[in-house]
């Protein structure tokens, strides 16, 4: 698998450019870099997975143009395409992050990704994980109390009466600014300033503006029901807000009377309390990143499709919502060309299952009529079986039960058992396949978790050819399995010795127990 972080700056609320190229949307310049490296990659390299992160407008209506541009890539190089909204409070860390994922999957449809949700502690509380011994927990964006700082911040306490950490637990969340305009106390404050701090400010150079000049201003701003550049200090409550731009600066302790320090924003990121950086201008660096728990969770999930452990869909593009946990939209792999070639109506001369490749016969508009005049028969299938394994789709999805032989079979048994394949044979679908019920796809309907009876079918096989067979196996991709009630298992798997029950993880590491067998057969 092969992951890369382009640019988010084309889709990112930060982007203030207006006007130019470099502004925000679909059409922003930053974007080319998700574009052309997503082209050379799939062209030289042609990754299992390839797959990256972006801003969470990547999933909104703002970023069609962008998703679209990546479809066709997708499409071009013969990858499936999905992507995936989610927020890092969601994967243990109090921060709300917003990312969006996308994926580039080499099968011609995608899987589902697994819903992710880890127990997140309150900020107070996950900030006091971090040990007195940390390191560069003296080494601060903005140094000193935030009284010091922000002067109308000690006329807030001194009017409350409160310290800062009873103030704190009882505003919750907000800034020092906000909290001045909901309770009409700016002019108050105003006066107070000039009372105590007239000539004060952020810093002691001259064209500094004063504290007094900051709040005439929100009263110009808020008068006419305008915004205002809030610098104030912004306090959090249980969860912290993104980790970037003056959120770094103005991100106050919810207990003490001072900022975060640098060591605390690491640890907002998820990284290692032995991870240092040189000085407190490279947090900005660190702060363009994904949060570790949630890029990790998002590799588990590539790990597991490149291991055959997640669920494949019928869907050739697919955007998955961790925040509510649905999906949210959909693309089955019969509708991309009409997409592909701007066309209302196309038609399949069959249905290859998410795991197969093959050829298929494409047809438009009113030539789809003429599928039934087609001679589509007979067609030669290749399979690679696993022997004495037990699944309800007969494929590598919903494993359930495993045979373990652990005697080589002879191969001379296995061609002459083959030969009872030949001829007309009668067969029950499994309720995964594509055929119809009702209207609706077999699969479909089984996903959904309806009780389905499949009718028995018939095929005429002319011909079968052996082509290989290895023992122990030591292969993962399979197309197809044996199933334990099947004539030829039967046949094959006399005295094996023992069933064990396998979850789909154990089931692919103790895969080397199991036979494999490779042949072709023709039917009609």
């Amino acid at each position: 698998m092969l992951f890369r972080s382009c640019p988010c700056a084309g889709l990112s609320l930060l982007n203030s450019a207006s006007g130019s190229a470099a502004s925000r949307g679909s059409d922003a310049v930053q974007n080319k870099w998700m574009y052309e490296s997503s082209e050379y990659i799939l062209e030289n390299v042609k990754p299992k997975v390839l797959w990256g992160e972006n801003a969470p407008g990547l999933f909104t209506k703002m970023g069609e143009g962008v998703v679209e541009r990546l479809r066709e890539i997708a499409d071009k190089h013969g990858y499936s395409f999905s992507l995936i909204k989610t927020n890092t409070e969601l994967h243990g860390i109090p921060q709300r992050r917003m990312r969006t994922f996308y994926f580039f999957w080499n099968t011609p449809t995608v899987p589902m990704l697994n819903w992710k949700f880890r127990e997140k502690k309150k900020l107070i509380d996950y900030l006091n994980e971090i040990p007195e011994d940390a390191t560069q927990q003296d080494m601060f964006m903005v140094p000193g109390k935030v009284t010091d700082h922000f002067r109308p911040y000690e006329y807030v306490l001194e009017k409350e009466g409160l310290t800062h950490s009873e103030f704190s637990a009882k505003f919750k969340k907000g800034t020092i600014a906000q909290y001045l305009d909901k309770n009409e106390l700016l002019d108050d404050c105003i006066e107070w300033l000039r009372e105590k701090y007239p000539k004060e400010g952020f810093s002691n150079k001259k064209s500094t503006k004063t504290f007094i000049d900051m709040l005439e201003h929100q009263k110009n701003k808020v008068s006419q029901g305008l915004g205002y550049w809030d610098a104030s200090p912004h306090f959090f409550h249980d969860s912290f807000s993104a980790l970037i731009g003056r959120n770094m600066f103005n991100g106050v302790h919810p207990v003490e009377n001072r900022y975060l320090n640098v060591r605390e924003m690491l640890h907002l990121m998820g990284l290692p309390l032995d991870f240092e950086i040189e000085s407190s201008r490279q947090v900005n660096h660190i702060a363009q990143n994904v949060p570790v728990t949630t890029a990790m969770d998002m590799a588990d999930e590539v790990k597991k499709f490149c291991n055959s452990e997640l669920k494949m869909t019928p869907y050739s593009f697919m955007k998955q919502d961790n925040t509510n946990q649905k999906v949210i939209d959909f693309e089955e792999v019969n509708q991309i060309p009409k997409r592909k070639y701007k066309v209302k109506k196309a038609g399949f001369s069959g249905t290859l299952d998410p795991f197969a490749s093959g050829c298929l016969i494409v047809a438009f508009g009113k030539y789809t009529r003429l599928f039934n005049y087609l001679n589509k028969t007979p067609k030669t299938y290749r399979a690679t079986l696993w022997l004495g394994v037990q699944s309800e789709s007969l494929d590598i999805e919903n494993l359930s039960e495993l045979r373990i032989r652990s005697e080589e079979l002879r191969v001379e048994d296995i061609k002459d058992n083959l030969q009872s394949l030949l001829g007309e044979v009668e067969y029950t679908p499994p309720k995964f396949s594509a055929k119809k019920i009702d209207g609706k796809r077999a699969y479909t309907l089984a996903r959904e978790g309806h009780d389905v009876e499949m009718k028995k079918s018939t095929m005429t096989i002319f011909d079968t050819k052996f082509i290989s067979y290895n023992h122990p196996f030591e292969g993962i991709l399979q197309r197809a399995l044996l199933p334990r009630e099947s004539q030829l298992y039967q046949q094959l798997a006399m005295g094996a010795e023992h069933v064990l029950a396998y979850d789909s993880l154990q089931f692919h590491q103790s895969a080397a127990l199991q036979s494999r067998m490779t042949l072709s057969f023709h039917p009609q």
